[in-house]
């Protein structure tokens, strides 16, 4: 077996699998995507790419000796000004023009795979916390907060074929926002201005794709979430169970949603609220 390789976008994750790699006797090379991975790289043999230089990143992970590698971190769309695509990245857009992440990103998957590049599942080697089956932390939501909640499963279960995020915002029985191109964060933070204070508990309902492939974009949440949460007067989460992959350590999930007064929740596209 070869060597592998962590394709590095943004946030600790890259640099936390980088270290548990090394942790189990490997020695991975990090690509870092410019513009996109933002941890400290320092301790590993790293290589800098734009995003777009599909065929330079497959010569030097073959020329290291790479026959696996491992995507993690968010990696959001660069400006056009930013965005160098090489040939290869041309070709595989050309036909997805008119397509979303989840395709792209399969489509990216097989080319990799045709090169001889496998590309595995990060959780194998970094297990990150999901919420178990009915889980509650805090108190028990009222039935309006649950009725929100059984709307919010339903839309996003209405959605699962479209390319438009895995996230979305409910008050009162109705939607106040969902998530597309600009990631969890900004949806929180934009959805503020919709968050009447006066009426019915806000809750942000996140759940996987359930055709997506979740080894390149597993839905997931962090302390960040429940900064932004609190910051829109948004005091409920409800993330799908065993799926939602908590970015931190779950005693600090919770320490962080116990200081800032939000209930989080652990939901099923089957199972009742």
């Amino acid at each position: 077996m070869g060597r592998i390789a962590v394709i590095a976008g943004q946030g600790d994750h890259p640099h936390k699998l980088a270290e548990a790699l090394v942790k189990q006797g490997q020695n991975p090379l990090v690509i870092l995507l410019l513009g996109q991975a933002d941890a400290d790289f320092d301790k590993f043999e790293t290589a800098k790419f734009p995003v777009g230089q599909v065929r330079k990143i497959i010569s030097t992970l073959k020329m290291h000796g790479c026959d696996r590698l491992v995507m993690a971190g968010k990696v959001t769309r660069p400006a056009m000004s930013e965005f160098k695509p090489d040939a290869t990245a041309v070709k595989l857009l050309g036909s997805l023009i008119f397509s979303g992440d989840n395709a792209i990103l399969d489509a990216l998957r097989h080319h990799l795979e045709k090169e001889g590049l496998q590309v595995e599942d990060a959780e194998q080697y970094l297990p990150r916390s999901t919420l178990p089956k009915g889980y509650i932390y805090g108190d028990a939501p009222a039935d309006t907060v649950r009725r929100d909640i059984k709307l919010g499963i339903q839309a996003l279960a209405q959605m699962d074929g479209l390319d438009i995020g895995q996230g979305l915002v409910m008050q009162a029985g109705r939607i106040l926002s969902v998530e597309a191109a600009e990631g969890t964060d900004k949806l929180l933070s934009r959805t503020a201005d919709f968050v009447d204070p006066g009426g019915t508990p806000a809750v942000f309902v996140k759940m996987s794709k359930q055709s997506q492939d979740k080894s390149q974009d597993a839905p997931s949440f962090g302390l960040k979430t429940l900064e932004e949460m609190a910051a829109a007067g948004i005091y409920y989460a409800a993330f799908e169970a065993e799926q939602c992959r908590a970015l931190e350590s779950l005693s600090e999930i919770e320490a962080k949603a116990k200081d800032l007064g939000i209930v989080i929740i652990s939901i099923e596209y089957e199972a009742r609220v």
